[in-house]
């Protein structure tokens, strides 16, 4: 597992070993989470947000997640993978897990191989 520093911008190992079940259970016990071959977690400062753009700066920032996401949709679909985004998790338990001193966990994505959903049928 790994952190990005963007004023670094570079990667910082953070855990090692096996994370899959970690992702599961972080994503609400979501198997796509755990099965996938990166997942993410976006962090946003609220308060930071809310000091410089006021009332609008919390859904700045879960804007910003979402535009982060459908590049990350893009970039996957572009190297024949699968993706989703996953807006259902454990707040305070991804907190701890991270280590997170501050921030506030805002939206999960997910890139893998695509596995067929008999549940869903193109028609």
């Amino acid at each position: 597992m790994y952190r990005y520093g963007p004023r670094q911008g570079e990667f910082e190992p953070i855990r090692s070993g096996d994370q899959r079940v970690a992702a599961t259970g972080l994503s609400l016990g979501q198997d796509l989470a755990g099965n996938a071959c990166v997942a993410f977690s976006m962090i946003a400062d609220l308060d930071r947000a809310a000091d410089y753009h006021g009332d609008r700066g919390y859904r700045y920032a879960y804007f910003e997640a979402g535009a982060i996401g459908h590049r990350l949709y893009i970039a996957a679909e572009a190297m024949g993978l699968g993706a989703t985004g996953i807006g259902a998790f454990f707040d305070d338990k991804v907190h701890r897990y991270l280590g997170l001193a501050s921030g506030q966990v805002v939206y999960h994505f997910a890139i893998g191989y695509p596995v067929p959903d008999p549940r869903v049928v193109a028609e």
